[in-house]
């Protein structure tokens, strides 16, 4: 008799704040590299593995504990000039301690030892993601993200695409209960894009 494909093993934690949930599960993985993506992420291609793996060697050798596998914004300024962050690894660039979302929750290659000790106090999302511990290595690849993938979700409520992203992946496409965003959302998005594109963390 055929069984179907095992993809994963659930791991439940009591109920609790985020962090402590978050923690609660990371004990029982024995793995000390981890690739962490939300639930509100949907893939838009196949994952290219070659590159994946080499990527989690790239981050083993060079010690780093947070490899954010899509590549940093990048402002007018940077883009003219020609400046990048110093590389750590080829392809790899450090993330500066001082810039924003310096623990952004994209999806990353982590160390799990270092994700703990950045979960032991209560925090919200928010403040995760501009965390920065002493002496942490953060870094993004340059280009050539792995997985490629689009949000649905932003600040507890789907986006106005969710919809038509689910039914155009063939994914039922019933949103539940959970609030959705305006079609007036886009305009937001489309301004926060033109300006990053612009002035880049200049006017955060």
């Amino acid at each position: 008799m055929n069984r179907p494909l095992a993809i994963g093993t659930p791991l439940l934690a009591p109920a609790s704040e985020w962090h402590r949930e978050f923690s609660s599960q990371l004990e029982h993985i024995p793995e000390e590299r981890l690739i962490v993506l939300l639930d509100d992420y949907l893939l838009g291609m196949p994952v290219d593995q070659t590159r994946l793996s080499r990527l989690v060697e790239q981050a083993f050798a060079a010690s780093i504990d947070y490899l954010r596998l899509v590549p940093l914004g990048r402002s007018l300024a940077a883009r003219i000039s020609g400046w990048h962050a110093p590389e750590v690894s080829p392809g790899i660039e450090r993330i500066r301690h001082d810039r924003p979302f310096y623990s952004g929750l994209q999806i990353a290659i982590w160390s799990k030892s270092h994700l703990q000790s950045m979960l032991q106090r209560p925090m919200t999302v928010w403040e995760f993601e501009h965390l920065c511990t002493p002496n942490s290595v953060h870094c993004a690849v340059k280009s050539h993200p792995p997985i490629l993938y689009r949000h649905l979700v932003e600040q507890g409520r789907w986006l106005p695409h969710a919809r038509m992203l689910l039914r155009r992946a063939g994914l039922h496409s019933e949103l539940g209960s959970r609030p959705v965003w305006s079609d007036s959302r886009y305009a937001k998005l489309i301004l926060d894009r033109v300006q990053w594109t612009l002035w880049g963390y200049a006017t955060s």
